[in-house]
């Protein structure tokens, strides 16, 4: 039989193996990506559409999980071209920003979440880069409205971290009682629980940040 000693030095001998394991293919998938991007050719011809019929301030982004993320970055970014943002099953903006690996230590379920990334930091940017006129102005986040969603029972978002999602946006929108509207939903995962329920909150979504009586939209 192992001693106790001995068995805590292979379990935790077998941790570290597997978190190296875990680094290697982060970083192999972060090298193919980059690899497939340098090896695509883009086009330099431009593409005019013209004057189109777009009501200009009620323009929003949604998105969900990785899309929810580039949302929330276009969002801040390029806060004087939309009224308003919807995220699902996806944690706050900048979370983990230092690299994929990082991401998936400090802001996802893919490890035990002992180091989480704080919403405070990830607010310090969005005023630095402010400051430095990196991005539009935060001041434009006042009047906008933010819909997020996220189920209670996602295997790779933590709960908490997608619900930070309002408390980074209280900071920039004061009326946040009435302009966010943060939602759970219990028997969820990371994906919704069927078409209904998909419809339903694709209904709240577009009623809540456009008043719109639109009943359906396509993520």
């Amino acid at each position: 039989m192992l001693r106790p000693w001995k068995l805590f030095v292979i379990l935790l001998s077998a941790s570290v193996v597997l978190l190296i394991c875990y680094f290697v293919f982060l970083t192999s998938q972060d090298s193919l990506i980059y690899t497939l991007a340098e090896s695509s050719q883009l086009s330099n011809e431009i593409i005019s559409l013209g004057k189109l019929n777009i009501i200009e301030d009620q323009i929003t982004l949604s998105g969900f999980s990785a899309g929810a993320s580039m949302a929330t970055q276009f969002h801040i970014a390029y806060s004087s071209l939309f009224s308003g943002v919807a995220i699902f099953s996806q944690v706050f903006y900048r979370c983990g920003p230092g690299s994929v690996i990082e991401f998936g230590i400090r802001c996802s379920k893919y490890v035990p979440l002992w180091f989480p990334y704080k919403v405070e930091s990830s607010v310090a940017d969005a005023r630095s880069y402010e400051e430095n006129q990196l991005i539009d102005p935060l001041e434009n986040l006042k009047r906008q409205r933010v819909f997020i969603w996220t189920g209670a029972l996602d295997e790779y978002i933590p709960l908490e971290l997608a619900k930070q999602n309002k408390d980074f946006y209280d900071n920039f929108i004061p009326n946040h009682h009435e302009q966010i509207s943060l939602n759970v939903e219990s028997e969820a995962k990371h994906l919704f629980v069927s078409e209904i329920l998909l419809r339903f909150f694709n209904f709240l979504y577009i009623n809540f940040i456009q008043n719109s009586s639109v009943i359906k939209v396509h993520l």
